[in-house]
């Protein structure tokens, strides 16, 4: 299912027509409602009226909006830091794991690490069964909730270096590649390497990048280059030699 994306200023709107609405206790036609006039606002009410916070009715052959009891849970949620409106307008099973989410998180004011204290995976990461979002993994689901979706192609990187966290400031969306080379993985610790195994310089004239983007040292490729040369001459010769 896919959501509308408002930013701050429409969420803003948004909360001015459910206070409004509620203010009023009565249906208000269009014209009472707040509104900057722009068509950004039609499509505002639109969305509202289609995530069930406001509906729309007819009064003395005029329309009318009224306030639904989930767009006044919303609001209320939203006034008492429970769940804000810009996470409660999504789907109501975001929501719902919405909340599971931070019940099971907490926070670290050191490090401004949100800990997952639910079931982890063996390799350290948080996971949370649903079946709401494509994933299972705390970290991804927070990073979707707060921004949507993860770029196609790329995956998530711990800036914090700590596997069960799952605050989105802390996430990076970068290549599986770079994902690795940033982790503590064989290719991270070769990538680091300044040096061969036999002390030449990974620099200058001495370095040689292979199709895929290895390093390789050239004074070594040399030299085993002269000793396969003198492995097939010598075996030339002992194959010629009576």
């Amino acid at each position: 299912m896919t959501t509308t994306s408002f930013g701050p200023k429409n969420t803003a709107r948004m909360r001015a027509t459910l206070r409004a609405l509620v203010s009023a206790d009565q249906p208000l036609r269009t014209s009472d409602l707040p509104s900057n006039g722009t068509a950004t606002e039609i499509n505002l009410r639109t969305h509202m009226k289609k995530i069930g916070y406001i509906s729309l009715s007819k009064a003395d052959r005029r329309h009318v909006w009224s306030i639904t009891d989930f767009g006044r849970k919303a609001l209320a949620d939203d006034a008492a830091g429970l769940v804000p409106l810009e996470i409660a307008h999504q789907p109501p099973g975001r929501v719902v794991l919405a909340k599971r989410l931070e019940e099971r998180l907490m926070p670290v004011p050191n490090s401004g690490c949100h800990i997952w204290l639910g079931n982890l995976t063996t390799s350290g990461y948080g996971y949370l069964n649903n079946r709401v979002l494509p994933s299972n993994e705390v970290h991804r689901i927070a990073f979707i909730l707060a921004n949507g979706s993860v770029p196609e192609g790329l995956v998530l990187d711990h800036l914090c270096r700590v596997r069960c966290c799952a605050n989105p400031a802390h996430l990076e969306p970068v290549t599986s590649a770079e994902n690795s080379y940033r982790g503590d993985t064989i290719a991270a610790k070769y990538r680091a390497r300044t040096h061969c195994d036999k002390g030449h310089p990974f620099e200058g004239e001495n370095l040689a990048l292979t199709p895929r983007g290895a390093r390789r040292c050239r004074t070594c490729s040399r030299d085993s280059a002269r000793r396969a040369q003198q492995r097939r001459k010598t075996k030339i010769v002992q194959e010629i030699s009576p």
